[in-house]
This record gives C-alpha cells, structure tokens and sequence, in this order.
C-alpha cells in the first residue's frame, strides 16, 4: 500500500536547517560512502557537521532508520512518494524501491509521518545534496538477522560512487552523562571493528540498522570508519544531572583498511545471592523488577560480570529463615540475565559447593547451556580461569575463594600464564571479613601479588559492603564492590553496592563508578547527595593520588 502522493516533512524551522549548515566547519572528506548521524534534532549541528563533510555530491540516498513505533506492515518499509521541504521536494528512487520491494521490503507510506529517524533527516538531506534522490528504508525491531543479511546483500548491488547510505540513530538513552559515555564506547568500537557480533549489546535505538549498516560496508568495501563527534544532551545543554540523556555518535565510512581498534567494556558486578527473601520477593513480582528502574543501563557493555553468590540447582530452597546459609537458584532466573546482558559470572566463592560437587556441576551445565560463561571454583581446583576474545583483544580471569585454605601461588601461577597469552587479566578475589568497611591486611598482601603477577584490576566480594580502592603500580584494587543483588537490609552499607564500568583500551583502562541501592528489591541507581557522599567517602578512605581522589568525587577514573 501506497500513495505517490508528496509527503510533508518539516519538523525543524528551515532558519534553523540553514544556520546549522552555515556554521558547520568540518572539511570535505573524498570517497564518504556511508554515514551514522543522529535524528534526534537537539543535535542537528551534528547532521549538518556529518552532511557537509560529503565531498563528492550523491544522485541518490539510502536512509536506514528505526520503525520506532512499529508502524505499517513488514519488517522493512520504505515508500515510493516524494518529500516536500522548505528546500524543495525530495524524489524517492522508484526504480530501486520497485528493485527492492518483495525482497523482504514493503511499500506503505503509512508510517513515516511518524517516522521520525526518517522526517527529521529528510529536509538536511534536501538541503545538503540538491540533487539526489532517496530511498528511506524504516526496520522494526526484532527483524530476524536472516532478514537483516538478505536486505544488505541486495543493497550491495544498487550501490556506485554516487550512492551514499545513511544510517539515522541515536544512541543511549535515558540515562546520565556518565553511563551514556561508558555504554558509548562500546558502540563505537564495534562500528569501527565492523563487528557484526556487537550489535547485539549495543545501547542504540536500532541495532538492526546499524547491523545492515556494517555488514553493506563490509561488501562494497568501505571499511575505514572515522569518527567524527561522540556527545550527549547533557554535554550539549550544560545540564549537568540530567538522569534521561540522550547520546550521539557521527562519524563516516570510506574505502580502505579497517581502523580497528583494540577497545573493550566490561561491567562488574559485586555479591548477587538469588535464594531467601530475595526468592520471596521474586516470586511476588518477577526477576524483572530488579532491572525495572533503570532497564537500558543493563545494554551497551561487551561483558557483565557478577560474583554468583550460590548456584543454580534442581535443589528445593530451605525454610525462610535469615540465618539460612544454604543457597540454591531457581535455574529459570537465568533468563532474565541473559536478558539484560550478563555473560560472565565468578563461581570462586564460599556458597557454590552448599551442595557439594553435584550442585555445583549442575550449576556449570546450566548456565552454559545458557551460553554464560564462568570461571573460577570453591575450592580453587579445575576451571579457575577463562579467556574471552572481544574484536580481537583477549580478556583472562581468575577467580579466587581466599575462605579455602589452599595455597596462593596456583593463583599466581594462573595470573602469569593468562598474562602471556591475553590483553588484560581480571581477578574476582573472594575475601576479607564480612561487614568490615576496609580491607584486611591479607587482602592487600594478596592483591599486591595479584598485580605483581601480572594483574591489570582486581574485583573483589564479599564482605557485603563497600570497600576503598587502591592504586599499586599504576593498578587499580577494588576490594570489595559490595552487594549487588542479596536480601540484608540491616544497614545502609549492605544495602550499598558499587557497579564499575571498565573501559580497557590501548590507552589505559578508565573505570566509571556506579553507586547503587538494592534495597526494596529492586536496584536503584544513587544519585544526587546520596550518591555524591558515597563517592566522598569512598575517596577520602581510598589509598590513591590526590588526583584519583578527585576523580573519585566524580565517578569516573582515567587510569591512563
């Protein structure tokens, strides 16, 4: 279904489109084949700055946008109509709409006057290249990837010199500055890559397009990626706290070697105990309701990792009783974790043997069959390490349980053998004394080995509170991150808990620190005072420089 009658797309005042252009200073760039702008129009600087940097003029546009609202009928739609703006009318390319349409492409015009990641381009398009024609191509969420490859590998064909696809997408949203930047880092990294793969833990508004995006760059050969601006509503209105940002990254694709780079995320987790009032309270209202109050921070991270404080088993629970010591999982929560993205969970702990071996070997089988991966073990034997290749940089882990008595130096040994063969080596450290704000001095004998072994961070749990870092040798120390998901709602430090967002890239490793609350059964995210007195205080005990000491109060530490 469609109309060719013209569609009216002028959602931005043309003044606004003019000045916009006339203030752009990015250079002309030769051979721009593809482009990632944003939609969303607080930024319309930065689509004017991408548009104008296309050196050599296109006789046509392919538009890859969101289906935001799922609109119309089919996976992918496009239209055959024409666009009046303020700059004149944009003809669509009927010849390669009628091309694609059937192959898995609908024609309906329906929904873009709705479709913002499409109406909110059309008219700088318009004005950027007079001449050309367009193909908007709208593709609704969960488009099956099968789909995805066929569309790209019939665009391919229809692409010459002068054809340049644009790709429409804003990137993390309702979220801060910091954890848009952090989950930004991400994304830019796997466009660079061209990491097909990535997109599927990217925080953006289509994956989906930004999937046929890479993979059309792939086989018309366009495989430089440069990055042109990576910014955020907050940054861009001076509006410090604001807690439902939005996030831009612009950038073009031009014929030539791929610009890899050997960036990664990692997110760390502390203590999560799934047993008890917290299976009560799962039970009442779902698993869900732990990643309700903030469910787009938990995409947009290569790896999540958590401490699992117990294991998943067929095992009935025990009795409701505080006291109870005994953990077993219900193996359905795994779910939910695949879900919002964990992927890497440390079983070095005190609790995973509550049902010896067999309960243990039932927990593996479970969550690898949920293709999570785990390392470490109870009593420190087998499988204490895993290696994990992101884009070509190797990650190693160690899981360490300090409450077993067995020596120290397999757990170095295995440090220095990962450090041969990997980037960068991660140890979850099981340790310290439970409820005790600072580290004991066995736990920083240990660590300082950890990092003399060849270490680059170390996480530890259990105490069940908040513990300071440190600096060793240019590393960072966390000794305990605190409770991530558990039931003790005694005190306002074991309802407290740290998330770290790490960054490991050829230029150092960055850490974003992410105070959370899991009381009430949910986990909140601290913020304002509550959250700037957890980072005081975590500075002013932290054994670091007066620099990390005030980059503590701000949450984030450029470790470089």
């Amino acid at each position: 279904m469609d109309s060719a009658a013209a569609i009216w797309a002028s959602p931005i005042d043309a003044a606004q489109i003019t000045a916009a252009f006339e203030n752009a200073e990015r250079e002309k760039v030769e051979d721009i084949r593809g482009l990632i702008v944003n939609h969303h129009l607080l930024g319309n600087s930065l689509i004017a700055d991408s548009l104008t940097a296309v050196q050599t003029q296109p006789k046509r546009v392919i538009l890859l946008s969101p289906n935001h609202f799922s609109y119309g009928t089919g996976q992918i739609i496009t239209t055959n109509a024409s666009w009046d703006t303020a700059f004149g009318k944009l003809p669509a390319d009927g010849e390669i709409i009628t091309a694609l349409a059937g192959k898995d492409v609908t024609i309906d015009s329906r929904i873009y006057p709705n479709e913002h990641g499409v109406t909110n381009l059309i008219p700088f398009i318009k004005h950027a290249f007079p001449k050309a024609s367009i193909i908007p191509l709208a593709i609704r969420y969960g488009t099956p990837q099968e789909m995805l490859d066929r569309l790209a590998a019939n665009l391919a064909p229809l692409i010459d010199d002068r054809t340049l696809v644009i790709t429409s997408v804003d990137f993390s949203h309702e979220l801060t500055s910091l954890q848009a930047s952090f989950h930004d880092q991400q994304a830019i990294a796997t466009i660079t890559n061209l990491d097909l793969q990535g997109t599927d833990r990217m925080d953006v508004d289509s994956r989906e397009a930004v999937y046929v995006m890479l993979s059309l760059m792939q086989q018309i050969g366009a495989r430089r990626f440069t990055l042109f601006q990576n910014t955020n509503a907050s940054i861009l209105t001076g509006k410090e706290n604001m807690t439902d940002v939005t996030s831009y990254i612009t950038g073009a694709f031009m014929p030539g070697d791929q610009a890899s780079t050997k960036t990664i995320t990692l997110l760390a987790a502390g203590d999560m105990m799934l047993d008890r009032y917290v299976r009560k309270s799962i039970a009442a209202k779902g698993f869900d309701s732990y990643f309700e109050q903030s469910p787009r921070f938990w995409s947009g991270t290569d790896i999540t990792l958590a401490n699992l404080e117990g294991c998943f088993t067929d095992n009935p629970p025990s009795p409701l009783d505080p006291n109870d010591l005994t953990f077993t999982f219900d193996p359905s929560l795994i779910s939910t974790l695949v879900k919002n993205q964990f992927n890497v969970l440390n079983l070095a702990n005190n609790h995973s043997y509550n049902f010896g071996s067999d309960g243990f070997e039932q927990c593996r089988t479970y969550i690898s069959q949920a293709a999570i991966d785990y390392f470490g073990h109870p009593l420190n034997r087998t499988e204490r390490t895993l290696v994990t290749t992101i884009r070509g940089t190797r990650v190693g882990f160690v899981g360490y349980n300090a409450l077993e008595n067995t020596p120290l130096q397999n757990i170095l040994d295995d440090i220095v053998e990962l450090k041969e063969k990997t980037d960068y080596v991660v140890v979850a450290a099981h340790w310290g004394n439970e409820y005790q704000r600072f580290p004991t001095s066995t736990q920083k004998s240990q660590a300082h080995q950890f990092i003399d072994a060849g270490a680059d961070v170390v996480f530890g749990a259990h105490p069940h509170v908040m513990q300071p870092i440190e600096t060793y040798k240019g590393k960072i120390i966390f000794y305990s991150l605190g409770n991530f998901i558990f039931d003790q709602y005694f005190s306002e430090e074991t309802k407290q808990g740290l998330l770290v967002g790490t960054v490991f890239s050829p230029n150092g490793i960055t850490y974003t620190l992410f105070p959370i609350s899991n009381d009430e059964f949910t986990i909140t995210f601290l913020s304002g005072d509550e959250r700037d007195t957890v980072l005081a205080d975590l500075s002013e005990d932290s054994e670091v420089s007066d620099t990390i000491q005030q980059e503590l109060r701000k949450g984030i530490i450029s470790n470089e």
